[in-house]
């Protein structure tokens, strides 16, 4: 742009066509009748099952999969934009804008489910949901469906250092958004009438992410101090890299108990108010669960997906390798690899369901149970050994 080759835009748009996903829409459905049964066995013990004991037992209800009448082939419409500048030092820049949109998106909807409420205004009888069910003779009728869809917006910036005088980096970060109705083709909605319920922060979605990658060669001093053998064996061809991860954290989505009166799940908790996070995230209380309370019967709770955010990312992994040259034809590297070098305590999953004995009620710290808090670590530091031979 600037006439001295320096400095360059560049951008595109496109049309990406997806195809239709075979275990989903082929393999799934072999599990239907009448290619396969789940009978149910009544009388005897485990240890004496016999063929008489399933042909006096009900061979239904039992669970289908089916396909959507109609549905066009997913396709994503991507675009890009970027500027990309040369600067002294042999470093470069390379800030950009990416999106894309994605529709016809497969996803799952169970239809043999009733509206919101209706076992509480007609209870089934004898309290058996099987019995008021649109399809009788069946649990969940699954239909794959391609309505579903997700976008993604991003700031993507790196600062790079090309490999001159034994050093290169790399300094890239990213603040986007991402989006979307599932996360994946067989992702069942919660509610089967309401596909927008599920639009929110996809579950992979991270606000922003700082990366740091080097490669250094460090000086051949046994070359430069002692120039012999024994010294270039030694001191000389050590490199030390590394990468280092800053990441914000994945969206929560608070799950509830309840009875939303359609025979199905997916209810979702109530927010009552107040701070949603601790002043110090501990391992017991990384959300403050009291601030939640479980929906009114025959409602599926207001808490938006991805509603809070889970603990981020702090990893340093740093490598040391010595490379050492036997004759022309042969190299030996020895490895020696770190994860997690500092051996930080970082928080991977947190659990989101509360569990509240009566409808419209909040979360005590009595009933509060294991709610907000920790249920798993990332690795601790980890260190890995090894010898490589070139040839």
């Amino acid at each position: 742009m600037t006439g001295d080759g320096q400095t360059a835009v560049r951008g595109g748009v496109g049309l990406f066509y997806e195809r239709f996903r075979q275990n989903t829409l082929n393999f799934d459905g072999l599990g239907s009748p009448p290619l396969s049964y789940t009978p149910r066995l009544f009388g005897g013990n485990v240890d004496e099952i016999a063929p008489e004991l399933a042909s006096a037992g009900v061979r239904f209800p039992v669970g289908t999969v089916g396909v959507g009448r109609e549905g066009h082939p997913p396709r994503v419409y991507s675009w890009y934009v970027g500027l990309q500048r040369q600067l002294p030092w042999n470093f470069a820049i390379d800030a950009s804008y990416t999106g894309n949109r994605a529709t016809n998106l497969a996803y799952q909807r169970n239809i043999n489910q009733l509206p919101l409420g209706s076992t509480i205004t007609n209870p089934p009888p004898g309290g058996v949901n099987d019995a008021v069910r649109p399809f009788l003779g069946y649990t969940n009728v699954t239909i794959v469906e391609f309505g579903a869809e997700s976008d993604y917006h991003g700031l993507q910036a790196r600062l790079t250092r090309r490999f001159g005088e034994r050093f290169t980096a790399n300094v890239g970060y990213t603040l986007s958004r991402a989006q979307s109705h599932v996360d994946a083709d067989n992702t069942t909605i919660d509610y089967f009438l309401d596909l927008e319920r599920q639009w929110g922060l996809a579950g992979f979605d991270r606000l922003q992410m700082l990366t740091l990658d080097y490669v250094y060669e460090l000086p051949d001093v046994g070359t430069r101090w002692l120039n012999n053998a024994v010294g270039r064996v030694l001191l000389d061809g050590w490199q030390v890299s590394g990468v280092s991860r800053f990441w914000s954290g994945t969206p929560l989505t608070i799950g509830s108990n309840g009875n939303p009166g359609t025979t199905g799940e997916g209810v979702r908790a109530e927010y009552l108010g107040g701070d949603l996070y601790p002043a110090e995230k501990t391992r017991d209380t990384w959300f403050n669960p009291l601030a939640f309370g479980r929906p009114a019967d025959g409602t599926l709770g207001t808490t938006p997906k991805g509603f809070l955010r889970g603990p981020g990312m702090n990893q340093w992994d740093i490598s040391l390798f010595k490379n050492t040259r036997v004759g022309d034809r042969v190299m030996i590297q020895f490895r020696l690899e770190t994860f997690n070098v500092f051996n930080q305590v970082q928080f991977n999953e947190i659990e989101t369901d509360i569990d509240v004995p009566n409808a419209s009620r909040p979360v005590t710290e009595g009933i509060r149970g294991d709610t907000g808090r920790v249920t798993s670590f990332r690795d601790p530091r980890q260190i890995q050994a090894g010898l490589k031979i070139y040839f």
